[in-house]
């Protein structure tokens, strides 16, 4: 996967957020706007508000407005329309798919005010223009209309200074529906036609069911090349990364936001190098906790116990245990050559067998950092982190006691776990001999998974919740989900599906 943002221009970046379906919900806050403590963002964002009340209005008058005062060369008509070159905009979507690549259909862009020579505007300008593209993907068309007037001063043929741009950007599909009506306000800095300082963009977009939205967008022009870009959905810190020529280069954080009140989004991390997603080491250390928002996601609520008392340990150990880590596991040093036989307890007590007959795991690693073993045999209580890869690569902080190469009391661990993004888990178990004698309750991310065990051997009885609502139920034989399993729609819809060893059998009688 490659993530491109190049040559985009400061208030078009915003979009990126603004589009997805799921945006169009009910949470009010996603109609507010954040407050901040610089007093330069204060203000940037107090006049783009200014902007919105006043330009607005006549971005439906398109073209209509005003008189040219001269014909534009080419580059000085996609410089003031895009702020780059028709060789800049064909570069921006060759690393598209081709069938999501934008056709232009029209592009024009007419000086109003100022004066002009050559072709180019001289000093102070106005300038409005129209902008529209089409775009094919899986056999759905997309035709895009824009609106936008610019107000700026060009030096030399380069932009220079304040540059303030208002747009209406209007998507229909093929059928005629409305995809999304966005109007967008910016201000951005230029030196001798390069963007520099900071620059902020606010949308206000209406989707296609009529709920409406707020995206701001701040970009920091760290160095040449480099832009550091962070997005807000009404009120809340969406989404943070860090471009380098364009490309996605560093971190790319999506914060934790309730699209609809009550379900947050999972926080996610992924490193990138020039738009392609690599290793975690490449980017270094994030400067947020991927650990820490797990813990303040909502959680279902049970009155009986010992749900109750798992639910507030594990809490309690998701706000203070350290999730191990790559770079942990690499740099500790083991008490003992931990032998096979513990490194299976330890990580899959009761299913050792089958996991380990299975061949499901590829890797399975382990440091000792606190207790004792026998024989590299575990014995007593210990603290161990565990290398483990069954397709995507684990490090877990496990805490628990062994007894005769079999689980005993309570377990508890902090998983992180890569992929093309980092996600981290918490578990929170009690044992007897291997016996599972409590439920077994694990958060990830915004997930809830409560299992239970039956009065059957090796049956376990699962609950999941998504945020405080519970979004299934279902039963596993051995670790594989066997019986009837149950989803809970948010109309209020149940979905009946019934599996044997894992496999999904049309016929619900089966089990019954």
């Amino acid at each position: 996967m490659t993530l491109i943002s190049k040559h985009m221009p400061a208030w078009s970046l915003v979009l990126l957020v603004a589009m997805p379906v799921w945006a169009q919900q009910h949470n009010p806050a996603l109609r507010d706007q954040p407050r901040f403590d610089d007093p330069a963002l204060a203000a940037d964002l107090e006049r783009l508000n200014a902007m919105h009340i006043a330009i607005s209005p006549q971005l439906n008058a398109g073209l209509q407005s005003g008189s040219p005062v001269c014909n534009l060369t080419d580059e000085m008509t996609w410089l003031l329309n895009r702020r780059m070159t028709s060789k800049e905009h064909a570069a921006s979507q060759a690393n598209l798919p081709e069938g999501m690549q934008l056709r232009v259909t029209r592009m024009e862009t007419h000086l109003t005010h100022g004066d002009c020579v050559n072709g180019a505007p001289v000093g102070a300008f106005t300038a409005i223009g129209r902008f529209d593209t089409e775009s094919r993907y899986v056999g759905m068309v997309s035709t895009t209309r824009e609106s936008i007037r610019v107000r700026g001063t060009v030096v030399d043929g380069q932009l220079q200074g304040e540059i303030s741009t208002s747009a209406r950007i209007i998507d229909h599909q093929s059928d005629g529906r409305l995809t999304f009506d966005n109007i967008t306000q910016s201000l951005g800095q230029y030196q001798a036609g390069q963007p520099v300082a900071r620059g902020m963009g606010l949308t206000f977009s209406t989707g296609a069911d009529g709920n409406q939205q707020v995206v701001t967008n701040v970009q920091e022009y760290l160095a040449l090349g480099r832009v550091k870009n962070l997005s807000w959905m009404g009120s809340m810190l969406a989404t943070e990364m860090t471009t380098l020529d364009g490309f996605a280069d560093g971190w790319l954080i999506n914060h934790p936001i309730e699209v609809i009140r009550g379900y947050r989004t999972e926080l996610t991390r992924t490193c990138y190098q020039r738009g392609q997603i690599v290793g975690e080491a490449v980017c270094g250390p994030a400067d947020i906790s991927v650990a820490g928002a797990v813990s303040t996601y909502p959680r279902p609520t049970f009155r009986r116990n010992p749900e109750r008392d798992l639910i507030a340990a594990l809490t309690t150990h998701s706000q203070t245990a350290l999730p191990g880590t790559r770079e942990a596991y690499d740099a500790a040093t083991s008490l003992c050559r931990v032998a096979e036989d513990s490194l299976w307890a330890v990580t899959y007590g009761e299913h050792a067998d089958h996991m380990r007959a299975g061949g499901l795991v590829n890797i399975l690693e382990g440091k000792l950092l606190e207790g004792q073993c026998v024989n590299g045999h575990i014995e007593g209580p210990f603290h161990i982190l565990l290398l483990v890869d069954t397709g995507n690569p684990s490090v877990v902080n496990s805490r628990g006691v062994l007894r005769n190469g079999k689980r005993h009391g309570r377990f508890l661990s902090a998983r992180t776990t890569y992929s093309e993004s980092t996600s981290i888990s918490f578990g929170i178990a009690d044992y007897e001999g291997n016996r599972l004698v409590s439920p077994r309750i694990n958060f990830a991310g915004v997930t809830t998974l409560v299992e239970k065990p039956t009065r059957q051997a090796g049956e376990v009885e699962v609950e999941r919740f998504n945020g405080r609502d519970r979004a299934e139920n279902y039963r596993t034989l051995n670790g594989i989900r066997h019986g009837m399993s149950t989803s809970y729609l948010m109309t209020g819809e149940r979905i009946r599906r019934c599996y044997q060893n894992g496999q999904r059998v049309e016929n619900l009688r089966a089990c019954r």
